[in-house]
């Protein structure tokens, strides 16, 4: 086509296309593809004998990039609370992390006090903790993830 590479790349990166495969006069000299990741911009050579291998391998190392970065900013924006006045301050800026001992009766009370969502108890260690439920002042090893909803 007459239309330039940058603007083809372009056309394609705003489709979300998410591996670009390059193939030149060159590369098929040398039986090779060039193939750019477009979360991180790397290039790389692969030889067309498996480029279906390579461009599935490519898929994966996206999944697991996107899923890593993700993850790292989800635990960036939860911000640990002691009171619900610390939660109604943290929630203006991401999530909140607070103690809460399960009872229906005091997430009510803690989702009215503060203007939030309690959205559960998260599995793993990000849902186990030491503290008071500020609701009724039991020590809990529950932490609720408090945020609001839209």
């Amino acid at each position: 086509s007459d239309e330039r590479p940058g603007a083809k790349y372009y056309r394609w990166e705003m489709k979300g296309v998410p591996v670009r495969v390059e193939i030149g006069p060159r590369d098929l000299k040398n039986n090779v593809a060039t193939v750019v990741r477009r979360d991180n911009g790397k290039k790389e050579t692969a030889p067309l004998a498996n480029i279906v291998e390579e461009v599935r391998d490519r898929f994966r190392f996206i999944h697991e990039n996107l899923l890593e970065k993700a993850a790292i900013s989800l635990k960036g924006r939860i911000k640990d609370c002691n009171t619900l006045e610390e939660v109604k301050e943290k929630i203006t800026e991401g999530i909140a992390r607070i103690a809460w001992c399960s009872e229906r009766e005091c997430g009510l009370s803690m989702e009215e006090a503060v203007g939030a969502a309690i959205l559960g108890i998260p599995e793993g260690e990000l849902g186990r903790g030491m503290g008071k439920c500020p609701a009724c002042g039991r020590e809990t090893e529950n932490m609720a993830i408090m945020a609001k909803t839209y």
